[in-house]
């Protein structure tokens, strides 16, 4: 049997997980929008401090029209040993070619781009910090099953 501390430890944090997933899950993705070409803050490591969030669905394609933003993308761009880094909302998925939802693209004239795209809101920067409230609430379920049961020392 619970100690009434911890059940109501685990009500409030219940209701806390409900209403973060309710308040994550809706809308569109966000995204950082940025170039390192004219913000070098937009290079790797990332500094968000002089870029906004986007709200992708304030994007829009004309030649994909109707279609919403679902995913974040970050573009790694070498040309003649020059990096530029993109980060921009994505509408279409492109095949995975290798680890971390990234693949790599050669041209001619010393080129190479690598594309990276996620699906979770920010997920475009240097590091991914998104939390995840499904995890979360698993792992206070867990450590709350084991509280009842006597599994934890107090």
């Amino acid at each position: 049997m619970p100690t009434p501390g911890a059940w109501v430890l685990f009500q409030v944090f219940g209701v806390a997980v409900v209403f973060a997933m309710i308040f994550q899950g809706g809308g569109a993705i966000k995204c950082w929008e940025c170039n390192s070409l004219y913000d070098p803050n937009c290079a790797d490591p990332f500094d968000n401090y002089t870029v906004a969030v986007t709200d992708c669905d304030q994007r829009f394609l004309p030649h994909l029209p109707n279609v919403s933003a679902t995913l974040c993308r970050k573009i790694i761009q070498k040309v003649n040993d020059e990096y530029r880094y993109i980060r921009s909302c994505g509408w279409i998925h492109a095949e995975k070619k290798h680890e971390g939802g990234c693949y790599k693209k050669a041209g001619t004239f010393q080129v190479m781009v690598d594309y990276c795209n996620c699906e979770t809101d920010e997920c475009n920067s240097a590091i991914s910090t998104t939390i995840s409230w499904i995890s979360l609430g698993v792992l206070f379920v867990v450590a709350f099953t084991m509280q009842c049961t006597g599994s934890l020392a107090n």
